[in-house]
């Protein structure tokens, strides 16, 4: 019997031609609005109710007219009910969740995340902003700064907390975040029960991008070069694009764009299953379990 090959850099991912994780998305928080100061009594005492306490314990509060919650399928259903009149959905994040396959690093796939991938559409004038291992597509201050508007979408890195599917320890994962009404709504939510019925693969690969920016430089460089048994092009090129600050697929768009088209899409790389996954209401801690 053959054996495995570790993949242990950036490269050898891209070279698999076949898909190197498995990822599972669900609705982690929302944000409703409401016209009065605070929502009303009876959806506070009906979560409650619900053994969803934790969940409203957790409520987020911009102002006093934004509130969110860590979701389970019955904080879903809940909010459907009390959705009426003055009340709208301001904000969705959807999170997703990787599983490595056995034969790849798991330091090269959070690598390949954090500087392969990039944010569907994006402007080339955003600046990406990095807070210990979270990494978000857009400074949303730099852009508050320029008096520009808010994005309607924002795409979050990171791999330093444990999973909420599973309580996997540092599990690499990323998240979709929906943050105003019109971007809610282009994505086909209109109120809290659409979040069920939503695909998250489709919105997935209508947000994120991955393309290996560095193949060209690669091979530009073996070109130019004497074939060295001693030296690994690929992980050479990288490294120093890495160094020189360089090493980022939003970077090499702003100062390429017309390369950039040319690079090929490696959605192959990543299985994003079809099925929306939620959490339990009573122990968020236990096992995940599949929507409806």
């Amino acid at each position: 019997m053959a054996k495995s090959i570790r993949r242990r850099h950036v490269g050898d991912l891209f070279a698999a031609n076949k898909s190197i994780a498995f990822g599972r998305g669900y609705c982690d928080s929302i944000e409703q609005f409401w016209r009065i100061k605070r929502p009303p009594i009876e959806l506070k005492n009906a979560l409650r109710s619900a053994g969803v306490s934790k969940l409203w314990d957790e409520e987020v509060l911009v102002g006093e007219n934004f509130m969110g919650w860590r979701l389970s399928a019955e904080a879903i259903q809940i909010l459907d009910e009390y959705f009426g009149n003055g009340v709208s959905l301001s904000a969705v994040h959807i999170a997703y969740e990787f599983d490595v396959r056995d034969d790849v690093d798991r330091d090269a796939f959070v690598e390949l995340l954090d500087r392969y991938t990039a944010q569907k559409y994006q402007r080339s004038t955003d600046e990406t902003f990095r807070f210990q291992a979270t990494h978000y597509s857009i400074d949303t201050k730099i852009r508050q700064l320029n008096g520009q508007r808010r994005p309607s979408k924002i795409v979050v890195k990171y791999h330093d907390k444990p999973g909420k599917l599973d309580g996997e320890l540092e599990k690499p994962r990323i998240e979709i975040r929906l943050e105003t009404p019109a971007g809610v709504k282009a994505t086909g939510i209109s109120r809290p029960i659409d979040l069920l019925d939503i695909k998250p693969d489709e919105i997935f690969w209508k947000s994120v991008i991955i393309r290996d920016y560095a193949e060209r430089a690669i091979r530009a460089t073996r070109r130019g070069t004497t074939p060295s048994p001693f030296i690994n092009i690929d992980r050479r090129v990288r490294a120093v694009l890495r160094k020189t600050g360089r090493g980022c697929l939003l970077e090499y768009r702003r100062l390429y764009p017309r390369r950039f088209k040319k690079l090929r899409d490696r959605r192959d790389l990543l299985e994003i299953d079809s099925t929306l996954y939620y959490l339990k209401s009573r122990n968020r801690k236990s096992e995940g379990v599949l929507g409806v």
